[in-house]
């Protein structure tokens, strides 16, 4: 009996739209790069699984911002004020504990495509604990407690040592767009050093019947939103190459 390439396609799609609880289980960070995420370890629906390369994790990119916020914090681990230009990749450089505090809603955009694979494709992380947000991704919007798992993997922050950036809260000074957030010129310096958590939600595309590609997501975080990262996992060109194998081999003939 010959190829069905038509059974074939479709057991690829049912195979790739079926969403798996999925939750962070530790996050490894390098205190000697302010705390640069180096690992994320998850269990997917019982099986524990570990990303050993995290080369395989792209950071998605601040690209749109819609609404205004006049209480917008940049948060930093150093007393360097953000510098103009500069300051949206911040969530971009993997620290956890530096990021953007009370953002209105956002879009971040990744630089290559996300598909849909086994387990979590896409990772945030939130300051000071998991916030109630609404998130849209090929325009299907989902709110964490309808995803398969909300927030996990915590990390404290025991250093004792972040720093503060206000923009002044006057309504003149409000940010009301990404060009206000990076030419703003009313940064007033909060001195008083704080410990924050960092939380992390693990996203399965499936959720939100996506199978790619995935370009872009939007975080509707009503202004409470704090995020400090936010990247998307691409699998290496080999072992995509190996699961289309396997799966060629498996379907070839009945």
């Amino acid at each position: 009996m010959g190829w069905n390439f038509t059974k074939v396609a479709m057991l690829i799609v049912a195979m790739a739209v079926s969403a798996q609880a999925v939750v962070i289980t530790s996050i490894t960070v390098d205190a000697s790069t302010e705390q640069q995420v180096t690992q994320i370890d998850f269990d997917t629906t019982g099986d524990t699984s570990t990303d050993t390369s995290w080369t395989d994790w792209q950071s998605a990119v601040l690209t749109g911002w819609s609404g205004s916020t006049n209480n917008f914090i940049y948060l930093y681990s150093t007393e360097t004020t953000p510098v103009a230009g500069t300051r949206s990749a911040i969530v971009a450089d993997s620290r956890v504990f530096t990021g953007l505090v009370n953002v209105p809603e956002v879009t971040f955009t990744f630089t290559t495509p996300i598909t849909d694979d086994a387990g979590a494709e896409i990772v945030l992380m939130d300051l000071g604990g998991g916030d109630n947000i609404s998130i849209t991704i090929n325009g299907v919007t989902r709110g964490v407690g309808d995803l398969s798992d909300g927030w996990s993997g915590t990390l404290t922050n025991s250093g004792d040592n972040l720093e503060l950036f206000n923009n002044n809260t006057t309504a003149a000074n409000t940010i009301d767009s990404l060009t206000e957030l990076e030419t703003s010129d009313a940064v007033v310096h909060d001195p008083s050093n704080r410990s924050f958590d960092s939380t992390g939600l693990a996203i399965d595309l499936a959720d939100f019947g996506a199978v790619g590609p995935v370009t872009q997501i939007t975080i509707d975080g009503a202004s409470s939103f704090d995020p400090s990262m936010v990247v998307g996992y691409i699998p290496e060109p080999a072992s995509l190459l190996l699961v289309g194998a396997g799966l060629m081999v498996g379907l070839r003939r009945r």
